[in-house]
């Protein structure tokens, strides 16, 4: 009789051989968690990144933009002659404003980086604003405004300078 009963407390002694239905479950709930908390992480960083991106691209538009309004003030017409804000005109073309922004030029490895480069700054338009503040001002307050879009969602940047109004006088 001692032989049958033998077998029976093998498998009782058992228990610490494997894992339990329950200890997968809890493993694969914990698992699962941390992945999702990383992939929440990892998502975050890619879409700020993305952004960050965007934004400097636009400050270095805006920057260019503006040098040009202030260093070649003759481009423009509709200079303002009485105060209030007018928005200018480039000179020799027939567009209307917002203007888009040409894509600096960068060599790429390979086609496809210049055309993902191409296509992320045809995103950008900008548009030149002049403000003559009071009829006896010296200087034109000169805006840039470069323009984007997002996910529908529209963004701003501008920068403001002056330019000597005897620089733009009988421009307009």
């Amino acid at each position: 009789m001692a032989a049958r009963s033998e077998p029976s407390r093998r498998i009782r002694g058992h228990g610490g051989a494997g894992f339990t239905l329950l200890e997968i479950l809890v493993a694969l709930g914990v698992i699962s968690v941390a992945s999702w908390i990383l992939i929440s992480l990892f998502t975050s960083s890619l879409f700020f990144a993305n952004s960050a991106r965007t934004h400097r691209a636009a400050v270095g538009l805006a920057e260019e933009q503006l040098d040009r309004l202030v260093r070649h003030p003759e481009q423009f017409e509709g200079w303002p002659a009485e105060p209030g804000q007018a928005p200018l005109k480039l000179k020799g073309t027939d567009a209307e404003a917002p203007y888009p922004v040409d894509a600096p030029s960068v060599k790429t490895l390979d086609p496809a980086s210049g055309r993902r480069e191409q296509s992320f700054y045809e995103a950008f338009t900008w548009q030149p604003f002049a403000v003559l503040p009071n009829p006896e001002a010296k200087h034109l307050e000169v805006v840039a405004v470069v323009r984007w879009s997002i996910e529908g969602k529209d963004y701003s940047f501008s920068l403001t300078s002056a330019v000597p109004r005897a620089l733009v006088e009988g421009r307009s």
